[in-house]
C-alpha cells in the first residue's frame, strides 16, 4: 500500500505522455491545433521522435574541445602581443633617452675595442636620424 501514490503518478504521467493532439478549423478558416477535441476536431497522428543520433554526444564534446582550445589560444596571443607591447614600449623608452643624451650633448663619445671613441658630427646625425625613425615608425 505504500507504493500507492507512486503507482497513481506513473499512471498519470504515462497517460499524459500518449495525449492526443486534434487539428480543427475556426469560423474564419483558421488551422488550431489542441489536446482536446473541439467541434469536429480531428486526431492528428504525430510521427514518432526520431531516434538520438548516437555520435551526437561525441561531436558535441569534440566541438567543446575545439572552442576551449580557440578561447586558449586567443589568450595566449593576447598575453604575447601585451608582452610584445611592454618590450616595445621599454626599447622606446630607452630610444628616446638616448636621443635625449645625443640632442643634449656636443660630442658623444663610444666605446671601441676598449677605447672612447668620438663621433663625429655626420655619424651623429645619421645616428640621431636612426633613432627618429625608429621612434616615429614603432613609438607613437
Amino acid at each position: 500500500m505504500r507504493n500507492m501514490p507512486l503507482l497513481i503518478l506513473l499512471a498519470t504521467f504515462s497517460l499524459a505522455a500518449q495525449a492526443q493532439v486534434y487539428k480543427w478549423t475556426d469560423a474564419d478558416g483558421k488551422v488550431h491545433y489542441s489536446d482536446q477535441a473541439v467541434g469536429k476536431g480531428q486526431p492528428v497522428h504525430l510521427p514518432a521522435s526520431p531516434p538520438a543520433d548516437p555520435a551526437a554526444g561525441t561531436r558535441l564534446q569534440e566541438l567543446r574541445n575545439q572552442l576551449n582550445g580557440n578561447q586558449l589560444n586567443r589568450e595566449e596571443d593576447k598575453l604575447k602581443s601585451q608582452k610584445q607591447a611592454g618590450e616595445l614600449q621599454s626599447q622606446c623608452s630607452k630610444v628616446q633617452d638616448r636621443l635625449k643624451g645625443f640632442e643634449d650633448h656636443g660630442r658623444i663619445a663610444q666605446e671601441k675595442d676598449g677605447e672612447r671613441v668620438y663621433l663625429d658630427a655626420a655619424r651623429k646625425d645619421a645616428l640621431m636620424a636612426e633613432m627618429r625613425s625608429f621612434l616615429k615608425e614603432n613609438c607613437q
